[in-house]
């Protein structure tokens, strides 16, 4: 049977293990392709010492007594990506014309990151498939479980977010399901976990309520791992049963208008605006109708305007414009 070397080198690429599975060696990847592919042995091999070889080349497989494997899960999204790439015969890189190097784009620092390198590459894969009309996919697929916690002070919403200092920006509570977990057991874990209640029981100290029949589906590029991935939302509504929360610096209540212009008063990050969206529009009546969780007070208006950024040494922003007109609306007497 004839098969083109692009069918070839797809099919390698498939039967190369995750980072879960166990090492295959090259002779065993070559044969499951010669099976699948109904190609000579001998052809096999070749595809299959080609692929491994470039493979080699970008540092993304991991060895152990001549079988191998993707080393990691950025390294498995890179798969997928470059896969993409093949599938719908599209160029990785382009304009190969002779402009000049002279001036520094510091393309080292680039190649020593890999996350960055396939940012770039999932970057261009959504700008090519808008504009040649083609589903983008994607490389990852991650179920994520939403605890959402409002509280209301001073008749202004607020939703409780932590921050991620590896994708730099506050995210509502909430994280991603393990595997054999179901999507509630994920969601009691990571409350319990964001909000360092280990000893908290569920139906005495808080309840949840599942949202949605279906998850909340978004296509965006990871900010922790640069892979297009499509998230898969399952939103629960929390209610406390305590008098109290014990916060840390990096829990912060963020009102319902800073998520829907993604970034806080003093300039830092709130994970998506199109999540907001999102879930605003599949929740009845929206995100602000629901009851609150807790009861909350700020205990000064100016602590709003002062932010920890707890990734520099403790060193404190402040929002002085906004401070400044909060004093001034307390002078004149409103509220």
């Amino acid at each position: 049977m004839l098969v083109d070397s692009r069918t070839a080198i797809l099919c390698v690429l498939e039967e190369i293990p995750s980072h879960r599975q166990q090492r295959r060696s090259p002779d065993d990847i070559a044969a499951v392709v010669s099976s699948k592919l109904r190609i000579s042995t001998d052809a096999a091999i070749s595809a299959t010492q080609i692929v491994l070889g470039f493979l080699e080349t970008f540092g993304v497989l991991e060895w152990e007594d001549s079988s191998c494997r993707f080393a990691d899960q950025i390294q498995d999204y890179f798969r997928h990506s470059l896969h993409w790439y093949i599938t719908n015969r599209q160029k990785l890189l382009a304009n190969w014309d002779r402009t000049g190097t002279a001036r520094e784009i510091k393309a080292v620092n680039l190649l020593e990151t890999g996350p960055q390198f396939l940012k770039i590459m999932e970057q261009k894969r959504i700008e090519v498939s808008r504009q040649n009309k083609i589903d983008p996919g994607y490389s990852r697929l991650q179920s994520i479980a939403i605890v959402i916690i409002r509280g209301v002070d001073r008749s202004k919403s607020y939703f409780l977010h932590q921050w991620d200092s590896h994708a730099e920006q506050y995210q509502l509570i909430g994280g991603r399901q393990r595997p054999g977990e179901s999507i509630v057991e994920t969601a009691k874990r990571e409350l319990q976990e964001e909000l360092g209640q280990q000893d908290w029981v569920y139906g005495r100290d808080y309840d949840l309520t599942q949202l949605t029949d279906q998850p909340v589906a978004m296509l965006a590029l990871s900010r922790t791992y640069g892979a297009l991935t499509r998230y898969e939302h399952w939103p629960f509504h929390a209610r406390l049963m305590v008098d109290s929360l014990h916060l840390s610096e990096i829990d912060k209540w963020i009102e319902s208008d800073e998520m829907r212009r993604g970034v806080t008063k003093t300039g830092k990050r709130v994970s998506s605006p199109e999540q907001y969206r999102l879930l605003d529009a599949v929740i009845p009546s929206g995100l602000e109708a629901l009851h609150e969780s807790i009861k909350i007070k700020q205990t000064a208006n100016w602590w709003e305007y002062i932010e920890i950024k707890p990734n520099i040494l403790g060193l404190v922003s402040v929002d002085l414009k906004g401070l400044a007109q909060e004093w001034l609306r307390k002078f004149r007497g409103k509220p």
